[in-house]
């Protein structure tokens, strides 16, 4: 039989076809459907988040540019080895009070960041309140041997070329100008990144052993930062530090310090000293392979606690 014949028949049979045709593929699901339901199996990695990594976080971020500019060189034609040029020119900040900025303008800034970390858990109440007591010493100005004179009822302050800032307040205690508390934070977000406070070595605070920040201030101080969602954050009791805590995530530690130590009037040249108690808290990057881990047999700057929650 021709169909050319018969159009009509021609149509109809090509309209069956493509009925069929576009069929057949929900019939072959459906079987497969009928086939699979109620027989579960088990899938490899059905969904894997992103692991989050230091690079993700804009402080860590800034710690790691410090790093490379303090440390990379490129060499110039005809450099002898004398003259290093910084990749990228990093203005480091300066701790000397000679050499900061009053930042009388910045006592409330300094006063909110340690009410902060206090309010976080990260410091006590007592230490936010003894750094931010700015009357309470026993001088309020400090003249030099050159006669310059540096109020000490403010901050003092200097930037470096990545906007991070150190605040520092300088005292006079048991007769000697010393600096008595020293903050570090990112000047666009706030984050401190380091906190260290210093009492006279005779004070209640340098012979209670609870003054050094336990394993929930170090966790209070990179939630401060913005780093809870490391994820990943393990006490370390292999390290120097007495404290710490590690991200392998973002290769980040949270460690802990306090010790003694003698400060030396270098501002008057009176050759007075006094002994001074120090503690501090702080955020550094470090890869794992480079941790200062201790010696096996150093027990001195560890404490074996059997409180798991110290």
């Amino acid at each position: 039989m021709k169909l050319w014949k018969k159009p009509r028949l021609a149509a109809a049979l090509c309209a069956v076809v493509v009925l069929v045709c576009a069929a057949a593929p929900a019939v072959f699901l459906s079987v497969v459907d009928a086939a699979s339901l109620g027989h579960s199996q088990a899938v490899a990695d059905p969904y894997t988040a992103p692991t989050p990594t230091a690079d993700d976080y804009y402080l860590l971020r800034q710690l790691s540019a410090r790093q490379l500019t303090q440390s990379k060189y490129t060499f110039q034609p005809g450099d002898t080895g004398r003259e290093r040029k910084p990749l990228i020119y990093y203005n480091n900040q300066a701790n000397d009070l000679t050499d900061m900025t009053n930042g009388w303008d910045y006592v409330d800034t300094v006063n909110t960041a340690l009410q902060s970390l206090a309010d976080a858990g990260a410091i006590s109440q007592a230490w936010a309140d003894y750094a931010a007591n700015w009357y309470s010493t026993e001088e309020t100005t400090l003249t030099t041997y050159d006669e310059r004179q540096y109020s000490l009822t403010v901050p003092y302050y200097s930037v470096d070329s990545l906007g991070l800032v150190t605040f520092k307040r300088f005292a006079v205690q048991n007769g000697v100008p010393t600096t008595l508390m020293t903050l570090k934070m990112d000047s666009r977000t706030g984050q401190v990144y380091s906190f260290w406070l210093s009492t006279p070595a005779d004070s209640a605070a340098a012979h209670d052993p609870e003054s050094l920040p336990k394993e929930a201030a170090l966790r209070a101080f990179a939630d401060q930062a913005g780093l809870t969602s490391l994820g990943d954050w393990t006490r370390r009791e292999d390290l120097t530090y007495p404290r710490a805590i590690y991200s392998l995530n973002g290769q980040a530690l949270v460690a802990a310090a306090s010790g003694t130590y003698t400060v030396n009037d270098y501002f008057t040249y009176s050759g007075a000293t006094s002994d001074r108690w120090y503690v501090s808290i702080e955020l550094s990057l470090c890869a794992e392979a480079n941790l200062p881990l201790r010696m096996q047999d150093d027990t001195t700057n560890l404490e074996k606690e059997a409180n798991p929650d110290a």
